[in-house]
């Protein structure tokens, strides 16, 4: 996703009720918003994720 602004924007991941479950690591480089997307997990996998500012 790019950015306007070089500053993070927390990323959660959400079950399918849309309720956050954790935040995921992020990061912006050169513009670019940048997570993994992960559909697997020890808790499950996530195919729902929430970017805010």
């Amino acid at each position: 996703m790019k950015v306007m602004k070089i500053s993070m924007l927390p990323v959660f991941a959400l079950d399918t009720a849309g309720r956050r479950v954790g935040e995921i690591p992020s990061r912006v480089e050169n513009g670019v918003l940048r997570f993994r997307v992960c559909t697997a997990g020890e808790k499950g996998g996530r195919i729902y994720y929430e970017i805010t500012r």
